[in-house]
C-alpha cells in the first residue's frame, strides 16, 4: 500500500526552447515521442506518457534543454 509521499518520474518538454529537431524521437526506445505543429511550429509531444519508463534518453539527445524529467506525486 503506497503511503502518498511516494514520487514518480515524468518526462516534461518545454515548447519554447524545442526546436523541432526530432532527436528525442530517434532516441526514445518505445517511440513514445511525436513532432506536432504547434502555433505554426513543430515541437515534441510524448504521444503516451503511461508507459514512459523516465529512462532519460531524450534529455541527453536534446540539445535544446527542452526536456526534462520532473519528480511529481505518485497518482492513484
Amino acid at each position: 500500500e503506497a503511503n502518498g509521499s511516494e514520487t514518480i518520474k515524468h518526462v516534461c518538454i518545454d515548447p519554447l526552447r524545442c526546436s523541432g529537431c526530432g532527436r528525442c524521437v530517434a532516441a526514445c526506445p518505445l517511440r513514445l515521442f511525436a513532432l506536432e505543429n504547434c502555433n505554426g511550429r513543430k515541437t515534441a509531444q510524448i504521444v503516451d506518457m503511461a508507459t514512459c519508463t523516465a529512462c532519460g534518453k531524450c534529455v541527453s539527445e536534446c540539445q535544446m534543454r527542452a526536456i526534462r524529467l520532473e519528480l511529481s506525486p505518485e497518482q492513484h
